[in-house]
């Protein structure tokens, strides 16, 4: 698939994001991540209840302005990159390109982010860690 664009010969490869195993989950794990949420306002875009549904969500556009909506996270089969907790957490420290999401990278103090992975996973219904 490289081969069909140029890009590939001239740029050089992005920089892997390295994601440790996820801690095990708990339900303090999980009460913690609720408080992550909060904090980082994710409720804005995805709603209270994180069925995308937010008071942002009218509002959110992609890259090319158009209209774009939060993932319902109650639905795992929503997920774009996947709901493993690790692909929820690259998810969360990157951001999604083309979409509203952005990078949280610089925003979580330790270990909030696996908390807030346990939370995510607990909407829809999935034990927080493996």
């Amino acid at each position: 698939i490289k081969t069909f664009s140029p890009r590939f010969q001239s740029e050089p490869p992005l920089e892997m994001v390295a994601v440790a195993d996820a801690p095990t989950s708990t339900r303090g794990s999980t009460v913690k991540g609720r408080e992550v949420w909060t904090k980082m306002q994710c409720a804005k875009c995805h709603g209270d209840d994180g069925r995308g549904w937010g008071p942002a969500a009218k509002t959110s556009t992609n890259d090319q302005g158009e209209p774009s909506y939060p993932f319902n996270l109650t639905r795992r089969d929503n997920y774009r990159i996947g709901h493993a907790p690790e692909d929820l957490y690259r998810t969360l420290f990157t951001g999604l390109d083309g979409t509203a999401m952005p990078s949280y990278a610089e925003a979580f103090a330790d270990g909030e982010v696996w908390e807030l992975v346990s939370y995510v996973r607990s909407l829809a219904g999935q034990p927080g860690g493996r």
